[in-house]
Formats: structure tokens, C-alpha cells, sequence
């Protein structure tokens, strides 16, 4: 190996490091049911088109809903 290649490594860094700071921590929201419910709205009103439109009203109102008590609680906590 000659001496104009440099080898990987920490040793062979010269990266001046006195100017980096600590990032931020990262706020990973609270764990929700939403998101399940919300893809179980999807699933009746699917079942709905193919079976009763009762499926599909079902859905509908449960996909609205957890999807607004969803956003509603990103907003809230954020």
C-alpha cells in the first residue's frame, strides 16, 4: 500500500470535531390502539362493498372516528 492511500479507520481520521454538537433527543410518540382501529374501519367497509352496505356504514364511522381521536392525540401530545 503506498502512502498517498489513506486506510479507513479512527486513526486515520483527521476530522476536527471541536465545532459538533449533541443532537436533540428524539420524542417518539406515546404507543395507540388507533391505528388499529383505524385499519379495521378499512377492513368492514371493504367486507361491506362485497356482503351489506351495514358493513360499510360501520366502517365508515369507525375509520372517522379513529382517525380523528388519531390526530387528536399526535396534537395533543406534540
Amino acid at each position: 500500500m503506498s502512502e498517498d492511500q489513506t486506510t479507513a479507520g479512527p486513526a486515520a481520521e483527521k476530522v476536527s470535531r471541536e465545532n459538533w454538537s449533541v443532537p436533540r433527543p428524539e420524542k417518539i410518540p406515546p404507543p395507540t390502539y388507533w391505528p388499529a382501529m383505524t385499519a379495521l374501519g378499512i377492513a368492514f367497509i371493504l367486507f361491506g362493498i362485497v356482503t351489506s352496505w351495514a358493513f360499510s356504514a360501520t366502517g365508515a364511522v369507525m375509520f372517522v372516528l379513529s382517525v380523528g381521536k388519531w390526530i387528536g392525540e399526535l396534537v395533543r401530545d406534540g
